[in-house]
């Protein structure tokens, strides 16, 4: 936006924790852009300062903080895919991924003046993880994250201790872990041999071209493009510009490297939206020890899919290969699972789920064709799907009751039983109340069963009635 003020803060130290909660941020970032969010950031966090080890680890501390408590809660519900995607990598039980802090040390120009071979004083700084000054790993001076191993490294400011909108980090780790992913499938190998080879520029090229407000950010493709070559390469007439082995690779190497790079008008490589579903696919598929199980746990996974992600995978060489690899009535059964649920209906009726109206949830279901909706007859995959667009276990209950019997009227009866189940709480019955057995008596005993199973909506809405009757409706679901 061409305008970015923010209405000033109110005072107090609650106003203070409003402004910085990442509900707040979000809006600010909608409304009024980084520079606004960047501006309140500042006057709530001590200035970065690593002019000694103890302010140096003070910074560090302070950006452990940010990592945590608004980072990863701004992440996962940002507006943008590619962000709320990313962050499934570093949350849940078991993330894949761990992010922490890298700071300069306040000693840095000492390190640099005995630093190791190739890394250049004017163009490299002595860094330390986490948020103890007890380690020294070297990078540019302008670093603002990267992956090593398992682990992010992130800074929350930048070389000049300008405090950097929570938003602009999030932007950076979406662009570090689509390297991640390129150096884990090994589609783009001499990306980390060679950095002035075709691979690395198209490494790089693809953590630009999903990194939201990075170069060309919004504009049309090819636009976009453009200017992510013009950010990596440079321009002609200033050897300062772009990358610097790219630069050189372009501009004084081979024809064939610039008709390459000239050529690249999109992204290279499986799993351009940094997804841990599709992520979890290739693991699965590449998996070194297998059982009679394995095919059918890599067939809920594709179940599990996004209907883009499925197209994705369906469309991947790397997948193809690796499908290829199982035995052949196994690869078979991998592949049917890639043909379905991909069309343009299908995701519709999954955007109306995750809109949580139930007349838009039942007239997207309605016009399905007659494939997709025996796909998802009994389909674990697509169970999970539904229970990642929706928390409420009773709309899951009401969806799976349609999607098993294939028609909306059972949608509307698992509402009813549902409605009677919870006006029954807080009671003493001993007996089941009428309007309880009048509306399971209209679920069919497929509906019932699945219920039944359901131990999110068993727990909510049977478990919480009264033991004596809890145990009869317990009977009757499961008779």
């Amino acid at each position: 936006m061409a305008e970015d003020s923010a209405p000033a803060a109110p005072s107090g130290e609650r106003a203070r924790a409003e402004d910085r909660s990442p509900a707040r941020l979000i809006e600010l970032q909608r409304r009024a852009g980084n520079r606004a969010v960047g501006r309140i950031l500042a006057r709530l966090i001590a200035p970065p300062d690593w002019s000694t080890k103890d302010k140096a680890e003070a910074t560090a501390k302070a950006t452990d903080t940010r990592l945590r408590n608004e980072l990863l809660p701004l992440m996962v519900a940002h507006a943008e895919p590619v962000i709320r995607n990313t962050a499934e990598f570093f949350t849940g039980p078991n993330p894949l991924l761990k992010l922490t802090p890298i700071t300069k040390r306040s000693d840095s120009d000492a390190l640099m003046a005995k630093a190791p071979s190739g890394y250049d004083p004017t163009l490299y700084d002595a860094f330390f993880t986490g948020t103890t000054m007890d380690n020294v790993v070297y990078h540019q001076k302008a670093m603002a994250g990267t992956l090593t191993g398992s682990t992010m490294l992130l800074r929350g400011h930048d070389m000049n201790a300008n405090v950097l909108a929570t938003d602009t980090m999030a932007s950076h780790t979406a662009h570090e872990v689509s390297h991640y992913l390129i150096k884990q499938y090994g589609e783009l190998p001499e990306t980390v041999t060679d950095d002035k080879s075709f691979d690395r520029y198209a490494d790089e090229f693809r953590a630009y071209w999903i990194q939201p407000g990075g170069p060309g950010w919004g504009l049309a493709a090819a636009e976009k493009a453009k200017s992510i070559r013009e950010h990596i390469i440079g321009t002609a007439g200033d050897p300062t510009s772009g990358y610097p082995a790219m630069h050189a690779a372009y501009f004084n190497g081979s024809n064939a490297f610039r008709a390459k790079v000239d050529a690249l008008a999109g992204p290279l490589g499986f799993n351009t939206g940094n997804s841990l579903r599709l992520h979890r696919l290739w693991q699965m598929l590449t998996a070194k020890e297998r059982d009679s199980e394995t095919t059918g746990w890599i067939v809920t996974m594709v179940g599990a899919l996004t209907p883009a992600e499925r197209r994705e995978a369906r469309s991947s060489s790397l997948i193809s290969r690796l499908a290829g690899k199982l035995p052949k009535e196994d690869a078979g059964r991998v592949r049917r699972a890639l043909d379905l649920l991909i069309s343009d209906k299908f995701e519709q009726f999954l955007g109306a789920v995750a809109s949580g109206k139930a007349e838009d949830i039942k007239a997207a279901y309605d016009a399905l064709e007659t494939t997709d909706k025996g796909a998802m007859f009994r389909n674990a995959g697509f169970q999970i799907n539904i229970d990642r667009l929706t928390a409420d276990p009773a709309a899951r209950a009401a969806i799976v009751a349609m999607a098993t019997t294939g028609r909306t009227g059972q949608y509307d009866a698992m509402v009813a039983f549902i409605d009677a189940l919870s006006k029954a709480k807080g009671t003493t019955a001993t007996e089941v109340p009428e309007e309880i057995t009048a509306a399971m008596g209209k679920l069919r005993d497929q509906v019932r069963w699945t219920f039944f199973l359901n131990e999110p909506a068993m727990r909510q809405y049977v478990d919480a009635l009264p033991p004596k009757l809890a145990h009869i409706i317990r009977e009757r679901l499961r008779d």
